[in-house]
């Protein structure tokens, strides 16, 4: 919805810009199709009000400089990226926002959209790759090399580092997480900020694991129903079972903004045009 009311509003001052001047554009209602019912005074306001305001030119100029300045869009659509690394992570893969990245600037036959996002992702894999490292040699000795692994929790302060902040969050993350600390430089504060994303983050994963718990006991219970049910033969291995655990401490998670409304589907940073790689 948000995504069509975007589209509606680059419409129409579309249609007012290749008018060619403000009287031929106030004069000029947009087509039908378009403009719908509305009346001829609503569009006048728009022209007066809005369209000839100069801190609106300012704004449209600035985010036509920075698209040319995008080497790369995502394929993510409107979906947050966290949406989709906890969609994986129901699938049974590994909770990673760096991987979770890499599919977002990938297209279905997981070619990259441009060479700029697949170094992006080089650089942010070879910093993963010297953590766990980091991590090997500081386990216990005795600890096999193969059970030290790279926890989303770990890989925040990595992408804050290389994907850079836009304000509270961590660019690469769409809009989680919402901080609540403020915005500042020194190091004692950005410290304590990755600690609030890392506990959300831990929310998170331990989100996930009841969720795939639970889907493997309601599998189970199925499996029983349909094998004590007489004359049935469905093919119980196939059976695509997605529960979403109600109610429960996520909703806070995926982010709430200050009023309470649930943030699904709030792409902001490609909205603001500042998702640059």
């Amino acid at each position: 919805m948000r995504s069509a009311y975007t589209q509606f509003k680059w419409k129409l001052h579309d249609h007012y810009q290749k008018c060619g001047t403000s009287v031929r554009g106030r004069a000029t209602l947009p087509p039908p199709d378009l403009w719908g019912e509305r009346s001829t005074e609503e569009w006048h306001w728009l022209c007066d009000e809005l369209y000839t305001d100069p801190k609106y030119i300012d704004k449209c100029k600035k985010n036509s400089t920075s698209r040319k300045r995008q080497r790369s869009t995502h394929r993510g659509g409107a979906m947050p990226f966290i949406q989709h690394a906890l969609r994986t992570a129901k699938e049974g893969n590994p909770l990673s926002f760096i991987d979770n990245w890499a599919a977002m600037y990938q297209d279905s036959n997981s070619n990259w959209v441009s060479d700029a996002a697949r170094d992006k992702y080089d650089r942010l894999k070879n910093k993963r790759e010297e953590h766990k490292e980091k991590l090997t040699l500081e386990a216990p000795e005795g600890t096999p090399p193969e059970s030290v692994q790279v926890t989303a929790r770990d890989e925040i302060p990595i992408m804050a580092e290389e994907c850079g902040r836009k304000g509270k969050r961590v660019r690469g993350l769409g809009s989680f997480p919402r901080m609540e600390l403020p915005t500042v430089t020194s190091s004692t504060a950005v410290s304590s900020e990755m600690n609030v994303m890392q506990d959300k983050v831990k929310k998170i994963e331990s989100t996930v694991d009841t969720m795939r718990s639970q889907n493997a006991q309601l599998m189970t219970m199925l499996k029983k129903f349909l094998m004590n049910s007489q004359g049935c033969f469905a093919d119980t291995e196939n059976i695509d079972m997605n529960i979403v655990v109600p109610n429960s401490e996520e909703d806070d998670v995926f982010g709430r903004d200050e009023d309470g409304v649930q943030n699904n589907g709030d792409n902001s940073e490609t909205e603001d045009l500042e998702e640059d790689l």
